[in-house]
């Protein structure tokens, strides 16, 4: 993807990537500044634009970067998913805190990119991010849901609901730090929840 970045030390990588997430996922493409993400990264601007030459290098590059980490944390280990649609989505929304843990602003750069008109058409990657939903909901158990229920409605609000949590969580991470923030307690603070949906969608 890039070698002479990747030769840096894991320290300094993540300091640079995780600056240039979370301005170019508050601001967009256009607005966002080299010079914020180097001031938050700590390093000149010269050694930013050796590694990715300009602006729309480092942000092309970010996307490929943050979908790659994002499927592969989904689906390292797809045959593994669950078959229950809740069970799956839980497994889904750790494996997502996970890698927040570690980049905190990549979903919201992720949504920014797929809506930003002006890069989006030099996104190589945004087909893989797009068939990456559709695997999302490959091999579900559909026989446990509720004769005449209209399966695809009830899909949407259950994952609008984990999408919603894990954007809940996703803020609570933001707001206690790294260090402080305990992902084991999510499936604890979920398990109402998927008792309720269960309950509503399941036989």
């Amino acid at each position: 993807m890039n070698e002479k970045f990747f030769s840096l030390d894991q320290e300094k990588q993540e300091r640079i990537i995780n600056a240039a997430l979370k301005e170019f996922g508050q601001k967009g493409f256009q607005k966002a500044s080299t010079n914020e993400i180097v001031k938050e990264a700590g390093i000149s601007k010269g050694l930013l634009f050796h590694y990715f030459n300009n602006k729309k290098g480092l942000y092309l590059f970010l996307f490929d970067y943050a979908v790659d980490r994002l499927v592969e944390r989904i689906f390292s280990n797809e045959n593994q998913l669950m078959e229950d649609v809740f069970e799956r989505f839980l497994q889904i929304t750790i494996q997502k805190l996970h890698l927040f843990k570690k980049h905190p602003d990549l979903l919201d750069f992720l949504m920014t990119a797929m809506d930003d008109e002006t890069i989006q058409y030099d996104l190589k990657n945004r087909e893989m991010l797009e068939q990456a939903y559709q695997r999302v909901f490959a091999g579900i158990d559909y026989s446990r849901f509720k004769s005449g229920i209209d399966i695809e409605k009830a899909l949407k609000v259950i994952f609008w609901t984990f999408q919603g949590f894990g954007e809940e969580e996703q803020e609570n991470l933001k707001q206690l730090g790294i260090q402080h923030y305990d992902i084991n307690r999510v499936k604890t603070r979920m398990e109402d929840y998927i008792q309720l949906l269960r309950q509503l969608f399941y036989e």
